[in-house]
Parts: C-alpha cells; structure tokens; sequence
C-alpha cells in the first residue's frame, strides 16, 4: 500500500498482510512520526500483519535508476525529488493505493503505479480544540478504568470536586496522540488504554516549543507566590475519539504542586498556538528528527499567524460533605417508624461511590439498634436515598444519623424516630396535620 505521491510531498510504501483471518487487513498510521528518522514507529496493527522493511517492491526512475527503498525513490532526482519534511504531515488528501508493489517516476517526478488493486484516500485534517470539562468519578488509583468506556461509566459532569474523589478533565481536541505515542512507546490504539501523564508533561513543557499549553492553575496566587499546579506526571491520560481525558486523585498529596484545601478555585486552559512570523519546523538532519523545532515554539500543524485555538473551564475542591433531608427546627433529622423508612439527602461526594448510611440509637434507648443501608447510591445530582427498617425502636427514640463512605463519616447528625415524616405535600382528610385543612 503506497501513501501519498507527488502532489502532498510525501511518498511511502507499506506491506500489509491479514493474519487473523477476517478477510481485512487493519492498519494505524502516526502521522506524526512518518518521514522522521522515527518512521519505523509509524506504523502498527493489532491484529494483522504490516511491514515498512525489506520489502517485496521495485522503485525506478525516469531514466532507469533503481531505488533500494521508498525513501529513496521518494527524495531522488530521477524519482520523484521530495525534500525531507519539513514539519509533521500537514492537512491534505493523501492517496492510497493497494498494488503489486511496482512503483516508478515519469520525466515529469510523477508516480506511477502499476497493477493497482484498489485507491483509496487517507484525509488528513486541521486539528481542533472544542472544548474542555470536568468532570468526577469515586476515589480510586488514576489507572483504576481498563479503557475510556470504562471510565466513562464512572464519570459525573461538575464544577465541583470533592477532596478524595478523582478529578477528571476532559480535553475536545485532537492533533497530540501521534506525539504521545512515540514519546510513550504505545502503539495508538494503546493510548485508549491510558498512558503516564509524563508524556503529556513533555509535550506541554515550553521548552519542547510544540506550541501546545495545557495549564491547571489555582486562582489563589499572591504577589509572592506562583500559582499552584496540576501535576501531570502524577496523573493518568486516556484518548479517545478527538478527546482525551485526564485523571487524577485528589488524595494523592503529589497530584498538586501546592498543598490544596476546601474551597481552592482552579482555570484550566488548553490552546494550540503559532507564531506569528515562522511556523514550526524540522531540523536539518536527514531524516529529520519527530520532535524537533527549530523554529519559535508554535503547533505543528498551524501556518504561522494563525489564532489561538483555545478552550478553558474552572472547577473548586471542596472537603466531602452531605445534608439529610428533613430536619426540623431543633436541627434533627426526623425518620419514620416503618418497614421500608426512607431516608434521604444530598451530598458533593462523587456518584458510583460506596456508601452507607446509618441510625444507631442513643444510649438512654432501650432496646439498642444499629441500622445500616450499605447499597445507598448517590445519583448524578448528588442526591442519595437509604431504605431502613425502624421498627426495632420506637415514636420518640433519640438516635444518631450518619453517612459513610467506607470507614469514614461524612456527615453526623441528631435524629428522632417519628410516626411520620411531613413530606410537605398535602394529604387527604387531614392527613400531615394542618396541611390536610387546604
């Protein structure tokens, strides 16, 4: 398979074989990497067979010039006399095409193929930036999802974050995966698996002049201090389709490059730049190095002078907390004596988190119970409902209320058995006291 020819500026040419038998043969292409001195890297397949070495082709030139390889074919004079890169594969159609593997140049350096099978085209586009979310998922290790369907079962959209909890940003852009999987040694259907967030650090570090900025930065700077940070080395990057995702947890005293408290405030902004005289380029070396910019720091993708593409959100840390539902004016939460008493409330902690709720009666009650609801779930609004059978005590008990989350209480508060809750509907012949009188 031949990609691309004499009108992008490039030409390259890959064996594929199926080798599981399902009549395709399936291929990634980093676009990233073609044409460098990384061009070994470029291409990969689960599941098939594809091969860049050593291959089964001819390559000839106008004038009859054999060639040992696509690169040379591609760069001779008699062939079809292409420079090295200059930059990373840019926007464009790029043609392919299945063939016997002849492949020669006319007096004019146009490519010839012969003996196609089939053409195709590989549509390279502009990248984009389109957008940036927060999100949270249930405390765990940052690698805890197997793949981005995964974590996405786990996610809730909000601006707010429970300390423990992990912190999940999601980034609608694409134009970074090629880098991150040379630089991670992944293959790209990898990186949907999740990769070390240091790999994203060195893209977005200035030095690397990728024009790519991706700063997670506290509001709470003074004149004496910098802004605290996310760190990205202590967090985990999944990709997806045009997106990525990154995770970190907020129990992880490394994650941020400051100590972090309740109600500390955090712009996030993702951008792809260009300068505005000189666009990105390739050093001299022949092949040119994957990740090299000579030129002022600037997205490998964008002619110089391009605006900013730019995507920003905010999100606050706040402690873990929850309100019960129900209480009176004496500050006690009121639960009914019934088989299937219902409790209820709202919390900040993360949906899909474990948690319990309880109602241990005070000392001076006679019987003593303890009543938990282990399969409390807390929904996408951060409400929760826990279902208790409090017939073990009776109209009048004095108890305690609590809301766990595993060992831990969120929140602990007064509670008084009563033979009905007022819902604050009306009822029907007086039912609920005065409100029946409607």
């Amino acid at each position: 398979v031949s990609i691309g020819g004499d009108g992008v500026g490039f030409f390259d040419v890959v064996y594929v074989e199926d080798d599981d038998d399902d009549d395709e043969a399936t291929f990634n292409i980093n676009t990233r990497t073609m044409g460098t001195n990384a061009s070994a890297d470029a291409y990969s397949s689960a599941d098939d067979i594809v091969e860049t070495e050593d291959l089964d082709a001819t390559f000839e030139g106008a004038d009859g010039t054999t060639y040992n390889n696509a690169s040379h074919f591609r760069k001779g004079s008699e062939g079809l006399a292409q420079n090295e890169l200059a930059r990373p594969a840019q926007a464009g159609e790029y043609d392919l095409i299945a063939s016997e593997g002849d492949f020669s140049a006319n007096d004019d350096n146009e490519l010839v193929v012969e003996n196609e099978l089939d053409i195709s085209t590989l549509d390279l586009v502009e990248p984009t930036v389109n957008g940036v979310t927060t999100h949270v998922a249930p405390a765990d290790s940052t690698d805890e999802a197997d793949d981005v369907a995964a974590l996405l079962e786990d996610v809730t959209q909000s601006e707010n974050v429970a300390l423990d909890d992990r912190l999940v940003i999601q980034v609608e852009a694409d134009g970074i995966e090629g880098y991150v999987a040379q630089e991670s040694g992944k293959p790209l259907d990898a990186l949907n698996e999740g990769v070390n967030g240091q790999y994203l650090d060195d893209l977005v570090d200035d030095d690397n002049k990728e024009g790519v900025n991706f700063n997670v930065e506290s509001t709470s700077a003074t004149a004496n201090q910098d802004p605290g940070t996310l760190n990205f080395e202590e967090t985990t990057v999944y990709f997806g389709d045009g997106q990525f995702f990154v995770v970190a947890d907020t129990s992880d005293s490394d994650t941020f490059e400051n100590s972090i408290s309740d109600g500390d405030s955090y712009d996030v902004t993702y951008e792809y730049t260009a300068d505005d005289d000189q666009r990105y380029r390739f050093n001299n070396q022949e092949p040119p190095t994957w990740n090299n910019n000579t030129n002022p720091d600037s997205f490998a993708y964008y002619a110089a002078g391009t605006d900013t593409a730019s995507a920003e959100t905010s999100f606050t840390l706040e402690e873990r907390e929850a309100s019960f539902d129900n209480e009176n004016a004496n500050d006690t939460v009121e639960v009914g004596v019934s088989e299937e008493s219902s409790i209820t409330g709202t919390t900040n902690v993360a949906p899909g988190t474990d948690i319990s709720v309880r109602l241990r009666s005070e000392s001076g009650v006679s019987p003593q119970f303890i009543l938990t609801d282990d399969d409390a779930e807390i929904s996408e609004d951060g409400t929760f409902q826990a279902e208790l059978d409090t017939t073990e005590g009776e109209v009048g008990n004095e108890a305690t209320l609590r809301f766990r989350v595993g060992s831990s209480n969120v929140e602990e508060i007064d509670a008084l058995l009563v033979e009905q809750v007022d819902d604050g509907e009306d009822g029907e012949d007086g039912e609920d006291g005065e409100d029946g009188e409607d």
